[in-house]
């Protein structure tokens, strides 16, 4: 039976829960492969205001009640208490009166408010881009319940703690909810601070600082509206971690007796107490320790409070819903609620993340990817799971993800910081390998606290959390099920869980394999560009010359699962590929002739060489070989007929032909460029100089401990 080549892998991802799953199709809409994307951003098309506003054709939606009655277009303000589930709303329109943008889903596609006629971009507040108050992130989700949720909480207490890792939506919730208070409450200045540390701003106080801010807010809040001098001071600020060094800031401003006269905050922290070694930085466990649980907003649900920083489901839908807009996608081109409901599976709903995935799936768009595929949750899947885009996608965007930049982000502040001077950069890779082996998070008891992981969680890689109220537990976990994958798959060698590629056969392997092979670097090595009309003799591409491309994309195949090559068990013999983690061989051979061929197979056969070793669960033999010189075997023993494999390679067509040991062609591969490991972000790591600068370290600091262990052992 024919190999399954990754392509046509259509594996659910491991973590997606049972509900999202039934809504899977079981049939894939089409069998198009991805080809190499080039991960370049897209520029966002600018609309001349002079746009033609297209009116939607007024029929029913096949997913909309036929008894419903459509709004008449034009100043019509619908009722939103209970909008259709093809209906999603917007900002006020800054072009006409127009209090709140209304778009629907209908064939074909029209991007223009069913109120007033104008697009979505029109929604917004004058000189949006330049506001302070501009989420500045595509598809943005308004999040009215959890703006109102935490402007609630501040007026209530006077203050407001969003805590929560890189990338999750914390800048951009404060601007939402300073949106919504020059839009709904007169009575209040939002005042957007984003906290710059002493060393900074020139070591000018906190208030000195503070006033300067207020000054700029009430100057750029009067564009949109008229200024209230007895309005309230609403603090909003982004980057708070860095407030925790100002003593007199928290118990000056933040826990002095509220009164109705005092101004608001609303902090946002990269991270807080829970996880942070008290013993090397003792003046945020003092300080960020001590803000009531009840003051509180973190990543996640907790028993204190369901608001958090991620997405409810109809919140990602939203995003999903404004991606298609945007993009003028046909609605009947993507199964829209189900591709919500895997995008929330598959991220937590968590907020960047989604931002980002759609942000992909838009670069897609613009290099006409998909065209021949329906956007459903098999094809998200694919892609997400099933290939490296992303991964290399995020290596350029994503902050608080496991990717090469991270990882030497994270060296960088291992090196130049004298408190992380006790710290081995191998705990700290263990502790995010410990975190990635577990879905549900690693937890910690209170003594017995491991500083490479609140080092992890400082650095916006892990979120920490207690388990309970006052208690010493602290649990630490990846923001989201894709920030754990990626750290997963950089950090344990072999196929995450719940890929194809855990279950992968060693077949499967080889070719997907094959397919990775170079064909400019095989052309190269052959005297003639038609490899497939040579002679034997002349060929050209010698065997070490496979036998490097295997070993390379192989390794990349099997996620860095170790490979051992010319690998003997005992003295008599070695074959060229041992995987130890599969119990697999490989034998590689140019141009075998029927007797070495035979040869080879006899090896493996009981009471051959191998055999003999009693380590091998599958074997394979490859033969790569010009068509000239294909040779069909006579084995009659069935089990031994499926081992081997004759490659024709034709390095001019960029293809492979696969054949059977009697010469029957099983398929043909297509050769890559995209998918080789020159142009994959697994190679993109960061070994070489700075793997040996962090092993140099390691190394001393092993040797200062152990002096340090044996003068306190003389002392005693």
């Amino acid at each position: 039976m024919p190999a399954t080549t990754r392509t046509m892998s259509k594996t659910l991802l491991s973590s997606i829960s049972k509900d999202v799953e039934m809504h899977l199709p079981k049939v894939s809409s089409s069998k198009a492969t991805l080809q190499k994307v080039v991960v370049k951003p897209k520029r966002r098309q600018k609309h001349s205001k002079h746009h033609i506003r297209r009116q939607a054709k007024k029929k029913p939606h096949p997913n909309q009640d036929s008894k419903q009655q459509k709004p008449a277009r034009g100043h019509t303000n619908i009722d939103l208490s209970d909008p259709p589930s093809t209906t999603i709303t917007h900002w006020p329109c800054r072009n006409c009166d127009c209090h709140q943008g209304v778009f629907e889903f209908l064939v074909p596609i029209c991007v223009n408010c069913v109120n007033c006629g104008h697009e979505m971009n029109d929604h917004a507040l004058p000189d949006f881009n330049f506001s302070s108050w501009n989420p500045r992130c595509n598809y943005v989700c308004e999040r009215q319940d959890l703006v109102s949720s935490v402007l609630q909480l501040a007026l209530n207490t006077g203050m407001a703690v969003i805590r929560a890792t890189p990338l999750v939506g914390k800048t951009t919730l404060l601007r939402l909810i300073g949106y919504h208070i020059i839009l709904h409450n007169p009575e209040l200045e939002p005042v957007f601070v984003h906290w710059l540390p002493k060393n900074r701003r020139n070591n000018v106080p906190y208030q000195e600082y503070l006033d300067e801010q207020v000054t700029q807010a009430r100057k750029d809040n009067a564009r949109y509206r008229t200024h209230n001098p007895k309005a309230r001071l609403i603090y909003l600020i982004d980057e708070a971690q860095g407030s925790y060094e100002d003593e007199n800031f928290w118990i000056t401003e933040l826990r002095s007796r509220y009164t109705r006269s005092s101004p608001i905050f609303v902090l946002v922290c990269l991270y807080g107490a829970a996880g942070i070694s008290e013993i090397q930085e003792p003046f945020i466990e003092s300080q960020a320790s001590k803000v009531d649980v009840l003051n509180r907003i973190e990543l996640r649900p907790s028993k204190s409070s369901s608001s958090c920083m991620l997405f409810k489901s109809h919140e990602t839908l939203t995003a999903v819903s404004k991606w298609i807009l945007e993009n003028r996608l046909d609605p009947d081109s993507v199964d829209r609620v189900a591709v919500a409901e895997y995008l929330h599976s598959a991220t937590d709903g968590h907020p960047g993340m989604v931002g980002l995935i759609l942000g992909y799936f838009e670069m897609l768009i613009a290099q006409n990817i998909e065209k021949r595929r329906r956007w459903s949750p098999d094809f998200c899947h694919e892609i997400l799971v099933e290939h490296d885009f992303l991964l290399e996608f995020l290596t350029q965007w994503g902050r608080g993800v496991w990717t090469v930049v991270g990882e030497q982000h994270l060296k960088n502040y291992l090196t130049r910081h004298p408190s992380c001077s006790h710290l081995k950069y191998s705990d700290v890779a263990d502790a995010l390998r410990k975190v990635a082996r577990l879905p549900n998070g690693y937890t910690e008891s209170g003594t017995n606290k491991t500083d490479a992981l609140a080092f992890c969680y400082k650095m916006g890689f892990l979120h920490a959390e207690y388990l309970k109220h006052e208690s010493s537990e602290v649990t630490y976990i990846f923001a989201s099920p894709i920030h754990r994958r990626i750290a997963y798959r950089r950090l344990i060698p072999g196929p995450p869980a719940g890929t194809s590629s855990d279950t992968i056969t060693l077949q499967q392997a080889c070719l997907n394999a094959i397919e990775r092979f170079s064909p400019s670097v095989l052309h190269h090595r052959s005297p003639s560009s038609n490899t497939s009309c040579q002679s034997n003799a002349n060929w050209g591409i010698p065997e070490a010359v496979f036998q490097d491309e295997m070993y390379c994309c192989l390794n990349q195949e099997l996620h860095n699962l170790p490979i051992l090559s010319e690998y003997a068990e005992t003295k008599d013999g070695r074959i060229d590929f041992f995987i130890f983690g599969k119990r697999w061989g490989i034998e590689i051979l140019q141009s075998g002739t029927h007797g070495r061929l035979e040869e080879h197979v006899d090896r493996f056969k009981a009471g051959g060489k191998y055999h003999k070793w009693g380590i091998l669960e599958d074997y394979i033999i490859l033969n790569f070989c010009s068509k000239s010189s294909l040779d069909a075997l006579k084995i009659k023993d069935i089990d031994t007929q499926s081992h081997i494999r004759h490659v024709v390679i034709d390095a001019n067509e960029r293809i492979a032909q696969v054949y059977t040991y009697d010469k029957q062609l099983q398929t043909i591969l297509n050769l890559g460029e995209g998918r080789t490991r020159s142009h994959s972000p697994e190679e993109q790591t960061s070994s070489g100089e700075s793997d040996i600068r962090m092993t140099l370290r390691d190394r001393e600091i092993e040797l200062e401990q152990v002096k340090k262990r044996t003068e306190e052992a003389l002392k005693k």
